[in-house]
């Protein structure tokens, strides 16, 4: 996924569970 991908799921509040399968 690109950072502009990531920073829509983060606005959309999923960003925690896409950050624990990145990591």
């Amino acid at each position: 996924m690109t950072a502009k991908e990531f920073e829509v799921q983060k606005a959309l509040g999923l960003a925690g569970e896409y950050d624990l399968a990145i990591n």
